[in-house]
């Protein structure tokens, strides 16, 4: 998808960006844009690249609407389940400008986050793991372009909109059944639903966890997460209903048993799911989040580690990585 059209998205699917986020983007000082983007984690020489290309950003007017209709429409639906978030690519082809949109946008919004996370009284931890998730797409980004920038951006959005939580090893997002573009999908139906009872219907609110790249998934840190998780969430958001911790992903794919040791931590994590059929093929998904190298042609990515080998394998033969649903037990 080009700029032009990822832009044209945009300005369909936000607000007008309202004054108060003009303003807010012409009142941005280079210094307040250094400490903000440090609080989120960037290097010192990330955080300079960013500033130096400040004053050049807010003469992109194209740009300049596009942050100001990002600002406004997370400045309307804070801390809100619903509506649904945007999805669309990422801006490839205008610059530095393009690259550091999302970046900008933490800029403007993460005042907004750290109040919000005070007034709900989370750990200091939880905090500031939260505001990590920026420098974790920026590294993601370094790795797959070789530049500053942020992969898929959108990410972010939830982040900063206050619905994305860092807890220990994983992310978790708050989200409704059925409803949610990142709800499992397909899902039961509705009598499966109804006879599995409480907090599997469409509409029910639940927990959609996301596993960072290179996140820690020993059992012991996973436990941890949960208990972070469970501890924190049930005193800031309390509901009398089950609300489920869901995943839909490659690593739920049944087929990774067939060359992972059982003892294997991903294989230990796969076990805590139940597991739905019917999952969507993700042969591209796998190969990003497992090798991050999009410029690479399939054969001559590495094989190094049994994961890595059984990946390509099993494509090569002409199988198929699924995303996987499933819900913890």
């Amino acid at each position: 998808m080009s700029d032009a059209e990822v832009l044209a998205i945009m300005k369909s699917t936000l607000p007008e960006g309202q004054g108060s986020s003009y303003g807010s983007i012409e009142r941005l000082s280079l210094h307040e844009v250094a400490e903000k983007l440090a609080l989120c984690g960037l290097t010192q020489l990330d955080v300079e690249l960013a500033v130096a290309n400040w004053e050049t950003f807010k003469t992109q007017t194209e740009l300049v609407d596009a942050l100001a209709a990002i600002d406004t429409w997370l400045t309307i639906n804070f801390s809100a389940v619903e509506p649904d978030f945007p999805i669309w690519d990422d801006l490839f082809d205008q610059g530095e400008s393009g690259r550091y949109l999302y970046l900008y946008a933490a800029v403007l919004g993460i005042d907004r986050v750290c109040d919000y996370f005070d007034s709900i009284g989370v750990t200091q931890l939880f905090k500031s793991d939260s505001l990590q998730i920026v420098s974790r797409h920026v590294a993601i980004y370094k790795k797959k372009w070789g530049e500053l920038g942020t992969d898929a951006g959108w990410w972010l959005l939830l982040m900063l909109r206050g619905v994305l939580f860092q807890c220990g090893s994983l992310q978790f997002h708050r989200m409704r059944i059925g409803i949610s573009n990142l709800a499992p999908n397909p899902w039961y139906s509705e009598q499966q639903s109804g006879e599995l009872g409480e907090g599997f219907a469409r509409g029910d609110e639940a927990f959609g966890i996301h596993i960072p790249q290179g996140t820690n998934l020993s059992p012991a840190a996973i436990e941890d997460s949960f208990a972070l998780a469970t501890s924190q969430f049930d005193s800031i958001w309390p509901n009398p209903k089950r609300r489920l911790f869901t995943l839909q992903s490659w690593l739920l794919d049944p087929q990774l048993q067939d060359f992972l040791s059982s003892d294997s931590n991903i294989v230990q994590f796969q076990n805590r799911f139940t597991l739905l059929d019917n999952a969507p093929i993700a042969d591209e998904d796998t190969l990003e989040f497992v090798f991050r190298s999009p410029k690479t042609e399939l054969a001559d990515l590495p094989r190094r580690s049994s994961l890595e080998r059984g990946i390509l394998n099993l494509l090569d033969a002409g199988g198929h990585w699924h995303a996987t649903c499933g819900w913890l037990k």
